[in-house]
């Protein structure tokens, strides 16, 4: 004997308030009664749990898919638009495209040049390509790596006037690059090269 065939037969009452319930012909006063009324029949609430259970099962399978609600269709519709519209934008952007190769595609940032003592007007600062780096940022420190200088370069070159460096001129210090990408995050930064300002 099963545990269903155990259970005592539903007052007529209560069996035909379980059907409305079902049927959804009850109000929501009374949906909410027939609830409270289900906490003190046990036998009732397995019923009905196991009737819901099956019935919500059969109607989520008969559901069709949900459509958009019209108060969203207007803006759905101008978002399409206009991500339509800015794709070619966003294609060429200047952002998103490459840096030019000077040095070779590299996948180690190397500062080359200048190291040691220097002289002249002019310095030239030179450093390996990053693959996918947007720009790069030169830093120059002195001996006490105090930060002397920052500049942003878009491709692997960097010329700076020996007068905007003076603090080096005998003491010295040293120079490394960062390579960005995209919203100037640091992709790769170099080991720091020497660099001394010959009088």
């Amino acid at each position: 004997m099963s545990d269903r065939d155990a259970r005592p037969e539903l007052p007529e009452e209560l069996g035909a308030k379980l059907e409305a319930y079902r049927a959804g012909a009850m109000s929501r006063e009374e949906q909410r009664a027939f609830e409270r009324e289900i906490l003190t029949q046990p036998s009732l609430a397995q019923d009905l749990y196991e009737a819901e259970g099956i019935d919500l099962a059969l109607a989520a399978a008969r559901r069709s898919p949900r459509r958009i609600p019209r108060r969203l269709l207007l803006p759905v519709a101008a978002a399409a638009l206009l991500l339509v519209a800015l794709l070619p934008r966003l294609a060429r952007n200047p952002v998103l495209e490459p840096a030019p190769t000077f040095r070779g595609s590299e996948t180690e940032l190397v500062a080359l040049a200048p190291t040691g003592e220097l002289s002249g007007e002019e310095l030239h600062f030179r450093w390996t390509r990053f693959e996918g780096a947007n720009s790069y940022r030169v830093e120059i420190f002195d001996g006490e790596s105090k930060q002397v200088l920052e500049r942003s370069a878009a491709d692997t070159l960097l010329t700076v006037r020996s007068e905007e460096l003076a603090s080096l001129t005998g003491a010295g210090g040293f120079w490394r690059v960062i390579a960005l990408g995209a919203l100037d995050s640091v992709l790769a930064t170099s080991a720091p090269a020497p660099l001394r300002i010959h009088q």
